[in-house]
């Protein structure tokens, strides 16, 4: 993951490639990862979904699990 942090290898046309079913969330308080790059993963997958976690920042533990399982529920039941 550091790796990947100093040095994304991935680009927008491998993304293109992925047609099942995606779902990015990104906390609307992430500092690590922009809504920019995260609009611009979700406009090169086919297939994708976008959600904000509201007063989430990137840490996983720090999540509402509520709001996570809604999200997640409402994709895998799409």
């Amino acid at each position: 993951m550091i790796a990947l942090g100093n040095s994304n290898t991935l680009i927008a046309e491998d993304y293109t490639v992925i047609d099942i079913p995606v779902i990015l969330l990104l906390g609307d308080r992430d500092k690590m990862v922009s809504l920019e790059e995260t609009a611009t993963v979700y406009r090169s997958l086919p297939n994708a979904q976008l959600g904000i976690l509201p007063g989430t920042p990137h840490p996983i533990e720090q999540v509402d699990p509520e709001g996570l399982a809604f999200h997640m529920a409402r994709f895998l039941l799409a």
